[in-house]
């Protein structure tokens, strides 16, 4: 699968997309189609049906996505609850890699038309995993956000050494950057759920193991 452009992209498109995928990925024998979700399930953007050898089958609710950012997870596993006697797949145009490790930890599957694919069933037995692209190749201006650089690096510092809630002023004041530099990052930060933000405006929360990760993969 590839992408191609940075336009927006139907639920259709994207769901035909991993069904072809599917198809032409599963061993012999199996079978995958899709279908509308029914006045039962009015959630999700379609069904898949996979069938395995022995006539035994799963259903699939698809849930099609023009963009998923790791903070939008929670909210996904919150509305939609996977499980094992429920799969369910998130599809998007790319899903980054921290996406895809917390939709992994939330039960779900997932598929992008890079080639990142994961589904897990237990009855068919069945489990496909495959690696695309890590980094987007059409990113919006707000994904080509760096964490290179000295003031990155000691605002992650200070995020790592301060325990929270502390405001955007006093953090920058801490790391000894700018302002607008910092409410840049941490905006960056938050969509990748690595801070946490309060409704007025503080950070309440850092995933510092996350936060060194990802700075060090940067440097």
């Amino acid at each position: 699968m590839s992408i191609v452009g940075n336009i927006p992209i139907s639920g259709n498109t994207l769901t035909d997309s991993v069904v072809r995928w599917l198809a032409d990925t599963l061993p012999r024998g199996w079978r995958i189609t899709a279908r509308p979700p029914s006045a039962r399930s009015p959630s999700g953007d379609a069904i898949l049906r996979v069938s395995g050898p022995g006539s035994v089958t799963a259903s699939i609710l698809v849930e099609a996505k023009q963009r998923v950012e790791p903070r939008d997870v929670d909210h996904l596993a919150t509305d939609l609850a996977p499980g094992s006697d429920r799969p369910l797949m998130i599809v998007a145009p790319f899903l980054s890699v921290r996406t895809r490790d917390r939709l992994t930890a939330r039960g779900f599957g997932y598929a992008d038309l890079t080639g990142n694919v994961r589904l897990s069933l237990r009855r068919p037995a069945l489990f496909v995993e495959t690696r695309g692209a890590d980094e987007n190749p059409t990113p919006a201006l707000r994904d080509r956000r760096s964490l290179k650089g000295a003031k990155a690096g000691r605002l992650i510092r200070a995020l790592c050494d301060y325990r929270p809630p502390f405001g955007l002023r006093e953090l920058a004041i801490r790391a000894g950057v700018d302002a607008g530099y910092a409410s840049r990052i941490i905006a960056y930060l938050e969509r990748e759920a690595l801070v946490t933000r309060g409704r007025r405006g503080p950070i309440t929360n850092t995933d510092w193991p996350g936060l060194l990760r990802r700075w060090s993969g940067c440097a």
